[in-house]
């Protein structure tokens, strides 16, 4: 569906429009959230028409009894400004008007309509709480390469965000569930809260919690994505080409999964290793140059440039605690006999 050519009237009619705010599941929220990030021309438009939607949709059972309740009425609504619209048509001669001609008219009259149930809804429901996505803002959380960072989300989920890597979520979360999407590396605390699941995307892959924590790594870079358990408990689902699979992790567990092969593993994993990096802690464990260079360039924010001939496979291990690149790259030359230049955010190596 080419929503970008959509204008109000479309919104208004539109059958999985009108559900995500009537009644918004995590699926709907995240195609329409995205769709609003990545379509910010169209924003206002659809703000009108959520506003529109919610303010037929009285809070008051007595009201609207379902969905087909709200859907009569929006539809007796457009009707009756289309049929005046028409008749005046049909004096003159034009019998092929379609709603957008009218679309002015039907603003209007439909502004009345949400200032009556605006004062409906406040009146008997001042108590409860509105849930209006116009409320809501997407929010965009980037490292740049050479930076590392802590925050806090909306409901107290901690979040140590790597470098190279950017959280997207939506402020606040909804009442059903707290969604986020990760590109790069993170590590979550997710705050307790049973009502509404912890989920954190990486493209085919969702990871769900209530109050656990884990670390997360899905550079765009790697082939792949590996889910790392540290307390509680997390369900893995994995959306493959023809069906999802759905893992349980245990505290101590990984899951790694090959976004090329389509193929996962479960197995236990080196807590150093792969959480120490949040604590400024950077481990290789039998590197090679090429995985030596993509770690030191995303965790110093730096480049390399490399010369020469590399005569035989690295096997890099060490832990580096907090070490200025200037050690890192001392200790590397001793080791494998190289020279190195270092000019502000490049370094060059001639093996």
């Amino acid at each position: 569906m080419n929503y970008r050519n959509y204008k109000l009237e479309d919104f208004l009619t539109d059958e999985d429009f009108k559900q995500w705010v009537i009644k918004p599941d995590a699926d709907r929220n995240h195609f329409w959230q995205s769709w609003i990030a990545s379509n910010p021309e169209k924003k206002n438009m659809v703000y009108q028409a959520i506003e529109i939607i919610r303010g037929m949709k009285f809070r008051s059972s007595e009201d609207f009894k379902d969905h087909t309740d709200f859907d009569d009425q929006l539809e007796t609504t457009l009707e009756a400004i289309l049929q005046a619209d028409l008749s005046t048509a049909e004096q003159k001669g034009n019998h092929r008007i379609r709603i957008f001609h009218v679309l002015p008219k039907i603003a209007a009259s439909l502004l009345f309509v949400i200032a009556s149930a605006a004062f409906f809804y406040y009146i008997t429901t001042s108590s409860e709480k509105a849930e209006t996505v116009a409320n809501t803002a997407t929010t965009i959380k980037e490292n740049p390469a050479g930076q590392r960072s802590t925050l806090r989300l909306p409901d107290g989920t901690v979040v140590n965000l790597n470098s190279s890597s950017s959280i997207t979520y939506q402020e606040p979360f909804t009442d059903s569930v707290r969604y986020v999407e990760l590109v790069g590396e993170a590590f979550f605390e997710v705050a307790h809260d049973p009502s509404k699941p912890f989920i954190v995307a990486s493209g085919t892959v969702k990871t769900v919690a209530l109050g656990t924590s884990f670390n997360v790594r899905a550079f765009q870079s790697e082939q792949d994505i590996r889910i790392s358990l540290a307390t509680g408990k997390v369900k893995v689902k994995i959306q493959g080409k023809s069906s999802e699979k759905e893992t349980l992790l245990e505290p101590g567990q990984q899951l790694a999964y090959d976004k090329v092969l389509e193929t996962q593993e479960k197995k236990e994993f080196d807590e150093l290793l792969d959480l120490g990096w949040k604590d400024g802690v950077m481990v290789f464990e039998d590197a090679d140059l090429d995985e030596f260079i993509a770690t030191v360039e995303r965790w110093y924010g730096v480049t390399f440039e490399v010369t020469g001939t590399q005569t035989s496979r690295w096997h890099i291990e060490g832990k580096f605690d907090n070490e200025t690149l200037k050690e890192i790259m001392e200790g590397l030359s001793f080791t494998y006999n190289i020279q190195y230049e270092m000019e502000g955010k490049k370094v060059k190596i001639k093996l």
